[in-house]
């Protein structure tokens, strides 16, 4: 944890990952008091490495700008796309400065730098610890209690992800927009004589494959496959065959909802 945990605060933002870290900084920076809680202890595994160019200005306006460039992140131009049609490649665009860059960030650094910067912008990070239930009072959540003490805040930010740890306490039902989607992931090692240094994504008939060289040597591959009879539903991509996985194969719910 960095600094005392203080009783009241105007915003406890339950969540450490980049939703929370970002508005923890911005936060801060305009002088709020701010406290963020997080539950796992960093360096931690999350998947989602691709950014497009977009986010290059909000690194800016946090002031991380500099931190982002001195992690040396893999840089791309775009992806190749191979959906209802040919293979093409959709480069993101370009100015007069050149072409637009996208970053491949692995999670356990850039959320690092995030949270890092949300505790120097005057932010107290609590971590590990866990928001375990909202203080409710006149219909209205006025702060958060944790393992360590209740904490008040004027505005209490739920930056959780897809766990719904606000609404779930509070009973408010979920929606979703799709049937339940479960992507299987994973990272290889190695060299892909296939790849030209450029993330790609295929569409086929049983779902869509994505694949990204994310750092020298190592490799993300997704798949989202819609048929239970899709051989490669939980396995590398068969261009991958000679690579060395890292980890075992993981999944992660991206069923589409509205929030």
């Amino acid at each position: 944890m960095t600094g005392s945990l203080p009783a009241a605060v105007d915003v406890v933002v339950v969540g450490g990952g980049p939703a929370g870290a970002a508005t923890a900084i911005w936060c801060a920076q305009r002088g709020l008091r701010v406290v963020v809680i997080e539950r796992a202890r960093f360096p931690r595994h999350r998947p989602g490495e691709t950014l497009a160019p977009g986010v290059e200005p909000l690194f800016r306006q946090l002031g991380v700008g500099d931190a982002v460039k001195r992690a040396g992140f893999t840089r791309h131009p775009g992806a190749w796309v191979t959906w209802s049609g040919p293979r093409r490649f959709d480069a993101y665009g370009a100015d007069a400065d050149g072409p637009w860059l996208g970053f491949q960030a692995p999670r356990d650094r850039l959320d690092h730098i995030l949270l890092k910067a949300a505790a120097e912008a005057g932010a107290v990070v609590c971590q590990p610890s866990r928001a375990a239930s909202p203080i409710i009072e006149d219909g209205r959540v006025v702060g958060v209690t944790t393992a360590d003490r209740p904490i008040t805040a004027a505005w209490v930010v739920d930056a959780g992800g897809g766990r719904h740890w606000l609404a779930r306490r509070l009973g408010v039902p979920r929606r979703f927009a799709s049937s339940p989607l479960i992507a299987r992931y994973g990272y290889m090692r190695g060299s892909d004589p296939a790849s030209d240094g450029l993330p790609e994504i295929v569409a086929d008939e049983s779902g869509w494959t994505w694949t990204a060289p994310i750092a020298p040597g190592l490799h993300h591959w997704t798949r989202l496959s819609f048929s239970d009879g899709d051989p490669w539903r939980v396995r590398p991509p068969q261009r991958f065959e000679g690579l060395t996985p890292l980890d075992r194969t993981r999944g992660a719910d991206v069923t589409w909802r509205i929030v």
